[in-house]
């Protein structure tokens, strides 16, 4: 956005030929158009309809869709899934574990993510991305000033995502978030998966392996009604051991199976009895595998070491189905640097409609990139005690 000195908006005729609409719901898109524009833009899972028809109808988080299409001469060349929002588990984590300090800051936001993704991205293909990211900016600064919400923003933008670059030139507060864990893949097998590693490496995986078949533990890929009790169970007794709020209801996770189908792979952990001492469910999309919900049952975790032997088996799962990236999710990389992963930031980056509302905005993400340097300081350190250990 520009404006002439006397506060009216400057007229950009480059972007003359371009419209840009407004969704209040996944439902009000055409499903086949807006996945194609994934799929083309490289988006993930959780921008494709399906998903976000699941997380609308059926997730806990109380929340307002404000979906920005951007269409070219009448082609779809840029989405933005976005919502205002109110409760959110997952925002209400980053409350609860960045921001105590700080206080609660419930001031309602727009922001430019599903959510439960990885990412904050704008979709964009066959078009300038600077074009389509003017439009969809000023269609969300909009939507605040509407709505009267003051802040907006791209709570997750990936550090090599052009975009990143774009906000701060903008003047969007940018600070660090996080870093997410990506595993890349090129074997043909389990057993040439593990020959990446120097020996000593290799044998602390080989180590889990072991161990499983000591005790007997079997590894099962199916998804049935008795294995999704299970996972609702042990991903609520997760979520009560980290202090976290329920992310995921049997209706929400009914809906992702019944909307995503064949695109949803399990992994469980049982004993020689039967009973599941561990459980998984994640999303195939492309050439990716995200595990996305996880449960474990911690009485059993110093003696069978099950949560070493999930990432594993979501490894294998991976392989066997010729997938080229494991995206694990953000945090806890001393556990998983073991397997192999390699970490990448993620930034929050956030905007006030209101000039005066910048200090605030920019204290608050001030706030979450300095606990989060905390966290990743005492996780590297606790990596470093790790990888001498073994």
């Amino acid at each position: 956005m520009s404006f002439y000195r006397n506060g009216t908006e400057r007229v950009n005729f480059r972007l003359a030929n371009y419209t840009t609409e407004i969704a209040s719901s996944i439902k009000e898109v055409d499903w086949d158009e807006w996945d194609q524009t994934v799929a083309d833009a490289g988006g993930s899972v959780f921008h494709t309809s399906r998903w976000l028809r699941a997380f609308e109808e059926a997730s806990s988080a109380e929340v307002i869709p404000y979906h920005v299409i951007v269409r070219l001469n009448g082609e779809v060349v840029g989405l933005s899934p976005a919502y205002v929002t109110g409760y959110c588990p997952r925002l209400e984590l980053y409350r609860n574990n960045l921001l105590a300090d700080y206080g609660r800051f419930e001031q309602k936001m727009l922001i430019s993510h599903t959510l439960y993704g990885q990412y904050s991205q704008v979709l964009v293909r066959r078009a300038p991305y600077k074009d389509v990211y003017d439009l969809i900016i000023k269609a969300i600064h909009d939507g605040c000033k509407q709505r009267e919400v003051p802040f907006y923003g791209f709570p997750m933008v990936h550090g090599q995502d052009p975009l990143l670059e774009f906000l701060r030139e903008k003047g969007f507060v940018v600070r660090y978030m996080n870093s997410v864990n990506k595993l890349w893949l090129t074997e043909g097998d389990l057993d040439c998966y593990l020959a990446r590693f120097p020996s000593r490496k290799k044998r602390n995986l080989q180590m889990i392996l072991r161990k499983a078949t000591d005790l007997g533990l079997v590894v099962i890929r199916q998804l049935g009604e008795t294995e999704m009790k299970d996972l609702i169970e042990l991903s609520l007794r997760t979520c009560s051991h980290h202090g976290s709020p329920k992310f995921f209801s049997e209706e929400f996770l009914d809906k992702t199976l019944q909307y995503l189908g064949d695109d949803v792979v399990a992994v469980f952990v049982k004993t020689p009895d039967g009973k599941t001492i561990a459980g998984s469910m994640g999303l195939k999309y492309r050439d990716t595998l995200t595990p996305w919900v996880i449960g474990l049952d911690y009485s059993e975790l110093k003696r069978c070491d099950q949560y070493n032997l999930l990432y594993l088996a979501w490894i294998n799962l991976a392989i066997d189905n010729g997938l080229r990236l494991v995206e694990f999710g953000r945090g806890t990389f001393y556990i998983k640097a073991k397997f192999g992963v390699i970490r990448e930031p993620i930034y929050i980056c956030m905007q006030a409609v209101d000039p005066g509302d910048i200090s605030r905005i920019g204290d608050w993400c001030e706030t979450i990139e300095k606990n989060s340097m905390v966290h990743l300081a005492k996780f590297e350190d606790d990596y470093r005690i790790l990888d001498h250990e073994h």
